[in-house]
């Protein structure tokens, strides 16, 4: 039965989402196996970025759900089996939420990886005709939704520069993997009008 707290008029099935996200793993760990079933547990794996809870200020408490994903994600390495053309736009948006926080082995077969995944993601940003009036010239569909595909390209190329940088650079790089997805995690004041700090000092 779902639950509905007193000061909230959202009802959550507890139970069902738990159940659903056991099922999830169980996709994620035979990922191979199950081809038709791994598009409802990265709809699933999505709906738990979305869900996160924010960050309370002053307060830096870890997402318990998000780091169970992390986990999953990790060890199932389901974002590297093949992927059908009814996945690609959720891989691609999983991909964009975890940012190459997983990819942080600095062994060769990772190094291989990543530098084919920053020749395939160059190709893609750098190709004019991804950039047209249909979709806004930037990362969209013609239909006005979010081209998942484009943005993981996108932070690939600019994240993969900026493991370049020498070393004065590192404190600059902003936080990445799901953690950094969740509300008001932004580092600094982010109750200040400009909580990015685009405005400068």
């Amino acid at each position: 039965m779902p639950y509905s707290s007193p000061s909230s008029s959202v009802a959550v099935d507890w139970k069902g989402e738990l159940l659903r996200r056991i099922k999830a793993e169980s996709i994620a760990f035979s990922a191979e196996e199950r081809v038709f079933e791994r598009k409802r547990a990265l709809e699933t794996f999505i709906s738990m970025v979305q869900d996160a809870l924010p960050v309370v200020k002053g307060q830096r408490e870890p997402s318990h759900n998000l780091q169970w994903l992390v986990r999953v994600l990790r060890d199932s390495r389901m974002l590297d089996a093949n992927i059908l053309p009814n996945e690609a736009r959720l891989h691609a948006r999983l991909r964009s939420y975890i940012a190459l926080s997983l990819d942080d082995s600095k062994d060769d077969k990772t190094r291989t990886r990543l530098k084919e995944r920053r020749a395939a993601s160059r190709c893609y940003v750098y190709d004019l005709r991804h950039y047209c009036p249909d979709n806004s010239w930037g990362p969209y569909m013609h239909d006005g939704r979010v081209n998942w595909v484009h943005v993981e390209a996108l932070v690939n190329v600019i994240l993969l520069n900026l493991r370049e940088l020498p070393g004065m650079w590192v404190n600059t790089r902003p936080p990445v993997g799901l953690e950094a997805t969740r509300p008001y995690s932004a580092p600094g004041d982010y109750h200040l009008p400009d909580w990015a700090g685009v405005e400068g000092k």
